[in-house]
């Protein structure tokens, strides 16, 4: 079967857990409980550790963008 005769396959069923209400009351405890600090925006610096970040060349991201357009999404 080629990709272009493939079809789609249906998203998973999800389903609410239900939460018991002493689950509740401890998760409200615990959020009333939790210590809020605020710190200023100007206070905030980018960091180079941040492992999520990737550099991503303007040329690869408008060839990727290119493909999109052309053949759809594939994964």
């Amino acid at each position: 079967m080629s990709v272009t005769e493939s079809k789609a396959k249906k998203p998973a069923r999800t389903s609410k857990k239900a939460v018991k209400p002493a689950e509740a009351a401890a998760l409200k405890a615990a959020l009333e409980a939790a210590q809020i600090e605020m710190v200023p925006l100007s206070a905030l610096v980018k960091s180079p550790l941040n492992v999520r970040t990737i550099p991503y060349p303007v040329e690869s991201v408008r060839d990727l963008a290119d493909t999109i357009m052309a053949i759809g999404l594939i994964q």
